[in-house]
């Protein structure tokens, strides 16, 4: 009978081992190391402009920007910035967003980082003033070419003549304020305001005599100047369409006919104008494709466009100012006569068209 040696007994234990370690390792029950698991790293959803809403002329005040993260932190972003003010006679701003406040007034300051921008509207103010805006109403249409004034209060001699969006905007007013509104064929009227912040208010203003009545049959006729007849084809500078003019108020809207109005469906035959307080003169507005009417899909349509048969079509754009006889409304047409043809519903091209600031615009009875 052999003997195994002690040297390698101890050899078979010591390889012994290792297998059963091995086979330990592979056991459903023996932990696993994993690698933890990553989170992306947070992006960019959107732009704040930190900063004053008002700042009185003369002054510089700082303004930042903040970005707030994907996963609600926040950055700032001012050194990657970069900066404009729509107006820089009422704000002017630097490249590190240092803006000094100008004229009084309002403007929209931009701020724009990796292709993403943020806008918000600034105010130039003395300091303990605020901005009062006035919407001037004839029944429901706003009052043409009148004159709000501050004759009180603190801001007295502040006025303006021309609104924007519907409104006169009176800059550095406060407390105890009286406000006029004169002019254009109205009655003067003074109404008292107790301003503490930026405010909006509406007034009603009444003809100082009764308004000229239009309403009735009439002939448009748009006639193109010598550019226009040299750019459009033979009959499009110059058309003729039976016209009814009704009126509420201020209001005067007209409807067309003698074409084949309308797009896809869609009759468009009809534009409005506004009468000013004298009854001299009524402005009419008539809406038209934008630059990018190529988009048709999100394009406004336009009041009057005529059907001219085989995907082609003729309209027009613009404003006109006409003054106002017993016979006739008469004036210039500032806009664009244009020929386009679909190519599909939702594509079309620019085959002629012209612009001016004289083409004859005549409503005749």
């Amino acid at each position: 009978m052999r003997t195994v040696s002690t040297g390698l007994a101890l050899s078979l234990a010591v390889v012994l081992a290792g297998f059963l370690s091995a086979c330990d390792d592979k056991s459903p029950t023996a932990p696993r190391s994993t690698a933890p698991p990553t989170t992306p790293a947070p992006t960019l959803t959107r732009l704040e402009i930190v900063g004053p809403r008002t700042v009185p002329p003369g002054e510089t005040v700082q303004f930042n920007v903040r970005g707030i993260l994907s996963d609600g932190s926040s950055q700032d972003m001012t050194s990657r910035a970069s900066w404009q003010s729509q107006s820089g006679t009422v704000l002017s701003v630097d490249s590190s967003g240092r803006a000094s406040g100008g004229q009084r007034g309002a403007t929209l300051l931009t701020a724009v980082v990796d292709a993403r921008s943020v806008s918000t509207e600034v105010l130039v103010l003395p300091t303990g003033t605020f901005r009062l805006s006035v919407v001037v109403n004839e029944d429901s249409v706003v009052a043409l070419d009148v004159r709000v004034e501050v004759v009180s209060g603190v801001g007295a001699g502040l006025f303006d003549v021309t609104p924007v969006n519907g409104r006169y905007d009176l800059y550095g007013v406060a407390g105890n304020t009286e406000i006029r509104i004169s002019g254009n064929g109205y009655r003067d009227q003074v109404e008292r305001v107790v301003v503490t912040d930026h405010a909006v208010v509406t007034v009603q203003v009444v003809t100082a005599r009764e308004r000229v009545d239009v309403s009735g049959s009439y002939l448009l006729t748009i006639e193109g100047d010598a550019g226009c007849r040299a750019a459009l084809p033979p009959g499009l500078a110059s058309r003729r369409y039976g016209a009814i003019v009704s009126q509420a108020g201020a209001e005067v809207k007209v409807l067309l006919s003698g074409g084949d109005f309308g797009l896809f469906g869609l009759v468009r035959n009809s534009f409005t104008g506004r009468m000013d307080g004298r009854s001299e003169n009524i402005v009419f507005n008539l809406g038209g494709f934008s630059d990018t009417f190529y988009a048709y899909a999100y394009d406004p349509r336009p009041d009057v466009i005529e059907n001219l048969g085989d995907s082609l079509y003729l309209y027009f754009a613009g404003g006109a100012v006409t003054s106002v006889s017993p016979t006739r409304l008469s004036g210039f047409f500032n806009g664009v006569i244009r020929q386009i043809q679909f190519r599909t519903q939702w594509y079309a091209i620019r085959l002629f068209g012209c612009s001016s600031d004289r083409i004859a615009f005549t409503l005749s009875r």
